[in-house]
């Protein structure tokens, strides 16, 4: 998972705008990050990465109790789902979470991607492709060739 992370959030140890022009640094870092901050080393941008991966998968196991029993590709497909949005906005994914805990992939694949009014949801428009990576994923536990690390 962690050499995922920097193909999906980007990584720099200096503070540059994100695409949604957030102040950011080491690998999606935006709390406590502030234009004009110094550069950090690899150490701390691991370490912040560390922290916040354990952060995510406290957040993923609180919202998907069997999180631990299912294979490692949907792991740590839900545990990045919570990275990248936080606990706040996974919550609003409820048919989701519900399909993800009756273990209906299929089902919450296609959540991740279209909200309940048949709309593309705001995280597939911010992160596009990787929304796709994610939905199958989750759909098939497997990892298509083309995204192996």
């Amino acid at each position: 998972m962690n050499a995922d992370m920097p193909r999906y959030e980007g990584k720099s140890l200096s503070v540059y705008a994100d695409s949604r022009g957030f102040a950011t640094q080491g690998i999606g870092q935006h709390d406590g990050v502030n234009f004009g901050d110094p550069d950090i080393t690899e150490e701390t941008m691991y370490d912040w990465l560390a922290m916040r991966l354990q952060i995510a998968y406290g957040d993923a196991l609180n919202f998907f109790p069997a999180l631990d029993s299912f294979d490692i590709v949907r792991k740590e497909a839900l545990i990045q789902l919570a990275f990248n949005l936080g606990a706040t906005k996974l919550a609003t994914f409820v048919p989701f979470i519900n399909y993800v805990n009756m273990q209906k992939w299929d089902e919450a694949a296609y959540h991740i991607l279209i909200n309940l009014k048949g709309h593309i949801t705001p995280y597939t428009l911010q992160v596009g492709a990787r929304a796709e990576e994610t939905a199958l994923r989750i759909c098939s536990g497997n990892v298509l060739d083309e995204f192996k690390v």
